[in-house]
């Protein structure tokens, strides 16, 4: 009988580290799920250097630019100022990554977009432009955009181009035809800066000659 009792001593220690290890692993599982889902962060700078009416105004200018059209208008048509507020209305789905102004006065921007996605993936889209006198954006050119992405992805990816760019004066270096980081521009699509578009200028020819 003496020589049961460590026997049965070890068996239910085992069992009880064997209750307590799934425990562990049911609490972790549970940890996993109830972890936050990831939110971008705003650009410190855009924050600190713009109050928030001239920030939501050059957001929303931003958007016109870079976002499609409100439902049946043309996209050459989006400028229309009666459309302002349609783009003002769409900022909340827009989050500026980040932002810096260069020596020159040249505006560089990273920006969160959404994008026609079943999984809700995202783009990040970097871009530079000008002010002119009464704090309007010109020569507005999309610099790059990321391929659609689930959006921390996204975000890592932009900000990782993003830093070529501000230490390059806009120059996208070895990210060009890196597709897992930059979808546009490549070797077939390039910015149009006068319809603010990507456009596919040899497929364009193309159809013009036949």
């Amino acid at each position: 009988m003496k020589k049961l009792i460590p026997i049965v001593i070890a068996t239910i220690l085992i069992l009880l580290a064997a209750c307590n290890n799934k425990q562990n692993d049911h609490s972790a599982a549970e940890n996993t799920d109830l972890r936050m889902p990831f939110e971008a962060n705003v650009s410190p700078f855009f924050l600190n250097n713009f109050d928030e009416a001239f920030r939501d105004s050059l957001l929303t200018e931003i958007i016109t630019y870079v976002y499609k059209a409100p439902k049946g208008v043309m996209q050459k048509d989006r400028f229309d100022p009666v459309h302002w507020n349609y783009f003002y209305d769409e900022r909340i789905n827009f989050t500026m990554l980040d932002y810096f102004i260069d020596e020159s006065g040249k505006h560089y921007f990273l920006l969160l977009r959404p994008v026609k996605s079943p999984k809700k993936e995202k783009r990040a889209v970097g871009g530079s432009f000008l002010l002119d006198d009464t704090k309007q954006i010109k020569a507005f050119v999309e610099i790059f955009n990321t391929p659609k992405l689930i959006e921390e992805e996204a975000v890592v990816k932009g900000m990782e181009v993003f830093k070529q760019i501000k230490s390059n004066n806009g120059a996208l270096g070895n990210y060009y035809l890196k597709k897992e980081f930059v979808e546009f521009p490549d070797e077939r699509c390039i910015y149009d800066t006068s319809k603010y578009e990507w456009i596919y200028p040899r497929e364009l020819e193309d159809k013009s000659n036949l």
